[in-house]
């Protein structure tokens, strides 16, 4: 039963750093795919791809914590012995009771001539070997429990910090490339198309809605404020500036 226990502790622990694993892979997967197509003249698809990559990344580093606070909660309910090792050490704990209450020492002794030469002095050793075992099969628990519970938290940390890592490095990424777009394709002036009743339409590179979710994000990611711990971009401010312009002016 305590073999079966650790095993299946076992098979979690590694389903759940894979999960975590899996979730960093993605996002650097859909990052990496995301850097090498983007295109500062032609940036649409660039704002949309990464919007979507952020939505992803925060959804990663979210599974990832939760991940984490069940293997914490987990490893509470571990640090308690299993029934059967806790039944074994109430049946010793009132064993030593009733022993102190006796008179009686831990190391049980006998007085001379008590013992027969039969098997009274091999009952004896194997019962004592018996108690060792159980005492070292605590003992084993016991580590194993701690080591695999601390390699577990140590994995899971890794991956949330890479996570949380990337998505930082990302953020900075993208405006440098928001700045960069503001220079060259969101400088493009619109043009203006006839429509079929002759009225003008105008057309740009990056639509007006697709900018003020732009202007959203970096104000709520990027423009820190007193009651958030998130760093603040240097440039942000200007950069949401120059793009309300843009936005009023395409």
């Amino acid at each position: 039963m305590e073999q079966r226990e650790q095993a299946q502790k076992a098979a979690l622990e590694a389903l759940r750093n894979a999960s975590a694993t899996d979730n960093v892979v993605r996002i650097y997967k859909m990052f990496a795919e995301l850097s090498k197509t983007a295109r500062p003249d032609a940036p649409a698809t660039c704002f949309e791809s990464f919007l979507s990559f952020h939505q992803e990344a925060v959804q990663a580093v979210t599974d990832i914590e939760s991940i984490q606070a069940a293997t914490s909660m987990a490893g509470a309910v571990a640090a308690d012995e299993p029934p059967v090792l806790q039944e074994i050490a109430q049946n010793r704990s009132s064993l030593s009771k009733r022993r102190g209450a006796l008179g009686v020492s831990k190391s049980v002794s006998f007085a001379p001539g008590t013992l027969d030469d039969g098997g009274g002095k091999n009952r004896s050793s194997n019962a004592s070997r018996k108690c060792l075992v159980l005492d070292k099969i605590g003992e084993d628990g016991d580590e194993k429990r701690s080591s695999s519970g601390s390699t577990s938290t140590g994995a899971l940390g890794s991956s949330l910090r890479l996570a949380k890592q990337m998505q930082c490095e990302a953020s900075s990424w993208f405006m440098d490339f928001v700045e960069a777009a503001l220079e060259t394709g969101l400088k493009k002036k619109s043009k203006a198309s006839a429509t079929a009743d002759g009225r003008k339409q105008s057309s740009c590179c990056c639509p007006q809605s697709l900018i003020l979710r732009v202007i959203n994000w970096v104000e709520m990611e990027q423009s820190g404020d007193g009651s958030s711990r998130k760093p603040s971009h240097p440039r942000a401010a200007a950069i949401a500036r120059k793009l309300r312009i843009k936005a009023k002016n395409p």
